[in-house]
C-alpha cells in the first residue's frame, strides 16, 4: 500500500509504503491475527524504516478505532541514518491513522 503522509495541520509532510502479512491466526480467546507490519516513511530528510507484529481482532481487516499498534524503527536514511526506537499507529474516527515516531537517535 502506499499513502500520502500530512502533519497534524494538513501540511504534505511525505509518503508511506508498505505491506502487511497475516503470520499467525491464534484460535484462543481473544481469536485474532498476529500481521507483520513493514513501513518506510519518507520524508524530506531520509526515510525511516519500521517493522514488527501487530494484533487485529479476527473481526477487524485494519486496526481497530483509536487503538494503537506499536512496531520497532528499525533505521533509517538521511537525517534519520542509524534510527532506532518505536512508531505507535493509531486509526481515527475518520478513516485516517496517526504515526507518532519516537526516537532514541
Amino acid at each position: 500500500f502506499g499513502a500520502k503522509l500530512t502533519t497534524t495541520k494538513g501540511k504534505a509532510s511525505g509518503y508511506l509504503t508498505g505491506s502487511i502479512l497475516t503470520e499467525e491466526i491464534i484460535k484462543l480467546a481473544p481469536a485474532g491475527q498476529y500481521r507483520l507490519r513493514n513501513l518506510t516513511f519518507t520524508l524530506p530528510k531520509g526515510q525511516i524504516v519500521a517493522k514488527g507484529n501487530s494484533f487485529y481482532p479476527d473481526d477487524q481487516s485494519q486496526l481497530a478505532f483509536n487503538e494503537n499498534a506499536v512496531i520497532a524503527v528499525i533505521g533509517g536514511t538521511g537525517e534519520y541514518l542509524g534510527a532506532s526506537g518505536e512508531v505507535r499507529t493509531t486509526r481515527k474516527a475518520n478513516g485516517t491513522y496517526r504515526h507518532v515516531f519516537t526516537l532514541l537517535k
